[in-house]
């Protein structure tokens, strides 16, 4: 008989119940993320709309000033208005843990026909209870300058989709 101890018993369900509760939910959230980057890449505003939260998102872009803070229909006036021309998102670790969504990605953009930029931000993203979007943190990357490449739209698709390619992908079947 295996041996049984009430103590780590308890902690083990309250683990569980509390804290790794979204862990079937994993999958699903990072599907979620993914696909409000792609509506965003698209210029799909009316899908990036269903996934905010109802009650007051809010996005705080790098924080330097209270005038980087955006709320409500602001949020998405402030994408809007950041979208990059033939935009393309790459994600190089998503992570999901307990409502939270933490996001290291590079966004391509053209510059022209013959140049194009990447952008390298991390995202901090919080859910409602619904699993909508409450509060989007954009943080930069430590060197915040764009890296601009030589190539047409073709060598900035193929840099995107090498970049996805390499990423780390987290493994949701547990």
């Amino acid at each position: 008989m295996a041996d049984f101890d009430f103590d780590h018993f308890t902690s083990f369900v309250a683990e569980v119940d509390n804290e790794l509760q979204d862990v079937p939910l994993r999958a699903a959230i990072d599907s979620k993320i993914r696909h409000f980057f792609k509506c965003f890449d698209a210029a799909d505003w009316e899908g990036m709309e269903e996934h905010l939260s109802v009650d007051d998102p809010k996005l705080l872009d790098f924080v330097a000033a209270p005038t980087k803070i955006h709320a409500n229909m602001d949020v998405l006036d402030f994408l809007i208005n950041s979208k990059r021309p033939d935009q393309v998102t790459a994600h190089h670790l998503l992570l999901v843990d307990r409502g939270r969504v933490t996001c290291y990605v590079s966004h391509f953009s053209m510059i022209g026909s013959s140049q194009f930029n990447v952008e390298r931000n991390v995202y901090i993203i919080d859910l409602d209870g619904n699993h909508r979007i409450k509060r989007i943190e954009r943080r930069a990357h430590k060197n915040k300058d764009y890296l601009t490449r030589s190539g047409d739209l073709d060598a900035m698709q193929e840099a995107a989709a090498d970049a996805e390619d390499d990423a780390m992908k987290m493994d949701h079947s547990d």
